[in-house]
């Protein structure tokens, strides 16, 4: 059942599992570690998006089990991908070059544009244009695929239009990142069409509001450098996986963690909807601290 698949994979070899029957259906071997995949949620294709070390990004078609595709423009690894909700075909990814790209994979030359953080006021060269003033640690789209949301280690989250690639300037002030791995934001509807974003900063886990730019929310409970938010959107729950090798359930409006927190690392069973939550979360963090590089 080719819908039931989902993409996973170790620092080195992505797997396609078939989940009908538990059994690998594809394997996609690379000779450098990967540190992020994005799966295509799309009707229009198959694909699977893979960052590595290497300073491009790969396309995997999981109904042929080749490589299909390699988008080349950045200079440095590749540390985040996200696949546009509006366009099948869009690809968004970050890097340690400081860069955000924008891929149609349709076209011959694939690349559309570089983000840039300055709006095109210094008028830059394609290699000045900068999302960042450091690495990229993730790319996010919000549900209606209207907007583009970035984290980078220069403790700055940007909003971008995904339609201009105009940086929206929405100030949200200092925001705590260090990390020189990918980092899994979480997007969430809020009320009266409010998005929020919940961001993993340090030992705690942000909300903001990604159209003010204020702090709504600080999320205490992680004894660890925090590194993955999931949205379980079927029941406005939300998890987080930390260094602390545990993962925490929350649930609004209470401002703790569910009793239902669980260590990924010697639970030797979840059963139910537990064993659902920690597969989300697990995968987050696998592409999280998958990479081989140094810093926390």
């Amino acid at each position: 059942n080719e819908s039931a698949r989902a993409a996973f994979r170790n620092p080195s070899l992505p797997f396609v599992f078939c989940l009908v029957f538990v059994q690998v259906a594809e394997e996609f071997e690379f000779d450098s570690p990967i540190y992020n995949h994005a799966v295509s949620a799309g009707s229009s294709h198959s694909l699977v998006a893979v960052g590595r070390k290497e300073h491009n990004v790969k396309l995997c078609d999981m109904e042929t089990g080749s490589t299909t595709q390699i988008l080349r423009g950045h200079s440095g690894p590749v540390l985040s991908l996200a696949w546009s909700p509006h366009n099948d075909f869009h690809l968004v990814s970050g890097s340690l070059d400081s860069k955000m790209l924008m891929w149609d994979i349709r076209r011959a030359k694939s690349l559309l544009c570089a983000f840039d953080m300055h709006n095109g006021r210094q008028q830059l060269t394609f290699e000045g244009k900068l999302a960042h003033q450091g690495f990229v640690n993730s790319v996010q789209f919000t549900s209606d695929g209207q907007k583009v949301v970035s984290l980078g280690t220069d403790r700055h989250l940007r909003v971008w239009d995904a339609f201009t690639g105009e940086n929206t300037l929405v100030n949200f002030g200092s925001v705590p990142c260090r990390s020189r791995r990918s980092i899994q934001l979480a997007l969430v509807d809020g009320d009266s069409r409010q998005q929020l974003v919940f961001v993993p900063a340090s030992k705690d886990v942000k909300c903001y509001d990604i159209t003010t730019g204020r702090e709504l929310k600080t999320l205490i409970g992680h004894f660890g450098v925090c590194g993955a938010c999931v949205r379980r959107p079927q029941r406005q729950e939300l998890l987080s996986g930390a260094k602390d090798n545990r993962v925490l359930w929350w649930s609004p409006p209470s401002p703790k963690p569910l009793q239902c927190a669980f260590d990924v690392r010697t639970a030797p069973n979840f059963g139910g909807l537990l064993e659902e939550a920690a597969a989300e979360v697990s995968a987050a963090l696998q592409d999280a601290w998958s990479s081989d590089e140094g810093g926390t």
